[in-house]
């Protein structure tokens, strides 16, 4: 039987950024300082210089100051003094508004342990089941992880905290940073790798968003989240996934940012509130979950965005795959959704690779729109399995204007009758595929979710440009979306690609963004959230 565990929040609180910087709730004699960073060490409070310091003086000073770090400097944190957090090393906790302008520095962490093997086990060396705390088994710490920045209070109304942060990459991390109730946090043009769980905590996401929290990602690049040592476990009744960007009853906008290689955990894991993703790539990354939480339904606009599984020797995981869950909406729009499930383990799960990479259960809805999903080698790797599923009341649905691949599991009437609508695609030329003895490879990125210049998918939605009809919006700031993915011009002569890329030729000539875990629940830094869900037999 169907059974689900929610930890109980708040209604989001929506955020005024305009009342902060005009001093409202501050003392008359308010002001606001810059501080600059010039240490390679993460330092004290008392280190003139150091990014410690810097954080101490914005707290202690009213007014939103700034920080700036010296331009390319990277910033030792294996010995810092950290705050508290939770049963976690925390770098630094923002307790004012601040802006960080990091220049380009970078965040170096090295952990390291042995392990009562004797094996050593570093940021790049990843070691151990999901579940070891290194701390608490018999290794034998040599480095102890760290994580970046809290923002805000724990449970204190955080409201007036908003933070800021430009151009500050990281290295070797715990996680980037947790967001406490109703707070704000803007992080954009930076990179993260090899983002290791040594502290102790299963599944900590990289960023993770507590009630009334909202983040905005621009232009971020995660790679290496590794939240878990291997594969996560399941049994036949549950499963847990964490996130590496996760949240409850909160916002997250997310924009021309990759996650990628971030093998263990989703991409987004998200109860209640909102998820929009935009002209961003999840490659290797997992997919989204998104479902309810007490207070609210769940939803998801993933919108001229790619999800593209294949991992290259990686084992596929149960993870990867959009799941819209119990009452939640995941609405998919001129993008690209493209699952390669040679990889599969045949390891054990509730769905048992059903409804990869489309899953509703339990009321969800998913919505496909001007989109391409195609699932390949189902019928050699997964013979018998359905690539979209619809569970306990969840509904599958789609316009015109899209692509659905069927396979001999689930023909093309089959594919019409599941979501609801008898005019879209589910054949033809679609992508230029590499083909050994039968088996079907995804080119690389980007020239793998570029459509063939004779392709089926190619201006297909008529009336999209500018002012039209089926013009692509933006759900974050209701603009028109004016580039693919890749930065190529979003329609051609007032029409549209199906699918995240525009281009109209076998291969792009240039790539703008960085090329780049899920089904029901995640594990959060303080609080527990599992769902337990139906399985597929």
């Amino acid at each position: 039987m169907f059974q689900r565990y929610v930890v109980k929040g708040f209604r989001r609180h929506l955020f005024n950024l305009a009342a902060i910087v005009l001093g409202s709730g501050l003392s008359q004699y308010s002001y606001a300082a810059d501080y600059n960073v010039t240490s390679s060490d993460w330092g004290t409070a008392s280190d003139v210089g150091s990014f410690a310091w810097a954080v101490a003086e914005s707290n202690r000073n009213p007014g939103v100051d700034t920080i700036r770090v010296q331009s390319g400097l990277n910033i030792d944190v294996d010995d810092a003094v950290t705050v508290p957090g939770g049963s976690s090393a925390w770098l630094a906790k923002f307790t004012e508004s601040a802006i960080v302008e990091g220049n380009g520095a970078t965040l170096v962490g090295n952990p390291t342990y042995v392990t009562s093997g004797g094996l050593v086990a570093t940021k790049t060396n990843i070691l151990g089941s999901p579940y070891r705390d290194p701390y608490a088994s018999g290794d034998i710490t040599v480095t102890a992880g760290v994580s970046f920045a809290i923002i805000g209070e724990y449970a204190q109304d955080n409201s007036s905290i908003h933070v800021s942060v430009n151009a500050l990459n990281a290295d070797g991390l715990g996680s980037i940073a947790i967001l406490e109730k109703n707070s704000t946090l803007k992080y954009e043009n930076s990179s993260f790798n090899n983002i290791v769980n040594y502290t102790g905590i299963t599944g900590r996401p990289a960023f993770d968003s507590l009630t009334g929290s909202s983040l905005d990602l621009n232009s971020i690049h995660l790679n290496r989240n590794l939240p878990f040592g291997d594969y996560v476990e399941v049994d036949s009744d549950y499963a847990i996934f964490s996130g590496s960007i996760a949240g409850e009853n909160a916002v997250l906008n997310m924009s021309n940012s990759t996650i990628t290689d971030s093998y263990g955990a989703s991409a987004i894991s998200w109860v209640g509130g909102v998820v929009n993703v935009v002209s961003s790539i999840l490659n290797g990354a997992g997919g989204i979950q998104i479902s309810d939480s007490a207070e609210n339904n769940g939803v998801l606009n993933f919108v001229n965005s790619i999800l593209y599984v294949q991992n290259d020797g990686e084992t596929l995981q149960q993870t990867s795959r959009i799941l819209a869950g119990t009452n939640s909406v995941a609405n998919i729009t001129s993008s690209t959704i493209l699952y390669n499930s040679l990889y599969a383990s045949g390891r054990n799960s509730p769905f048992d690779y059903e409804g990869m990479p489309l899953t509703a259960a339990l009321g969800g809805t998913i919505s496909v729109n001007s989109s391409v999903v195609l699932p390949l080698n189902f019928d050699t790797i997964l013979p018998g399995k359905n690539a979209y599923s619809e569970l306990t009341g969840g509904d599958l649905r789609s316009d015109s204007y899209s692509f659905i691949g069927a396979n001999s599991t689930q023909s093309a009437t089959d594919l019409h009758s599941l979501f609801n609508n008898s005019s879209f695609l589910t054949s033809g030329l679609t992508y230029d595929l590499d083909d050994v003895s039968g088996i079907n490879f995804l080119k690389d990125l980007p020239l793998g979710a570029t459509p063939w210049h004779n392709s089926v998918l190619v201006n297909i939605v008529p009336d999209a440009g500018i002012g039209g009809a089926n013009e692509l919006i933006n759900p974050i700031n209701n603009q028109a979306i004016l580039f693919d993915v890749f930065g190529n011009a979003r329609t051609s002569g007032g029409f549209r690609t199906l699918g995240a890329v525009q281009s109209t030729v076998p291969e792009p000539t240039t790539l703008t963004i960085m090329t780049g875990t899920f089904l029901l629940g995640w594990l959060g830094r303080r609080k527990t959230r599992a769902r337990r869900v139906p399985s597929s037999g």
